[in-house]
């Protein structure tokens, strides 16, 4: 009798685009955070330190899946990067042409 996990990790394995999943140990999880701090000791792009929320939050979590991925994974349409300096959002990656046509207009006038 398969286990909900074993059924999560199978579904998410029969997804287009993912090529593996793998349910990571509380010392993987440790490593990560431990490389991800190392990461954020170094300068964004040259500008400021970075923190990736994303990776902190996923790695807090109790389960907590890695998923390796190829051409064919269709990623979010809204963007899942954003700059934030002293809690204002001072960037973001935009994602769909017809966002970035919208702001580019706004930018031009």
């Amino acid at each position: 009798m398969k286990t909900k996990m074993q059924e999560i990790l199978e579904f998410l394995r029969s997804l287009k685009g993912i090529e593996d999943v793998k349910l990571l140990t509380e010392s993987e999880k440790r490593e990560l955070m431990r490389i991800e701090e190392q990461a954020e000791k170094s300068s964004l792009m040259g500008l400021m330190p970075g923190i990736n929320q994303g990776v902190r939050e996923a790695i807090g979590r109790t389960f907590t899946v890695a998923a390796i991925t190829n051409n064919e994974f269709e990623w979010p349409k809204r963007g899942t990067v954003k700059f934030i300096y002293r809690g204002e959002v001072i960037g973001e990656e935009i994602r769909g042409e017809e966002k970035l046509r919208k702001l580019k207009s706004e930018v031009i006038r």
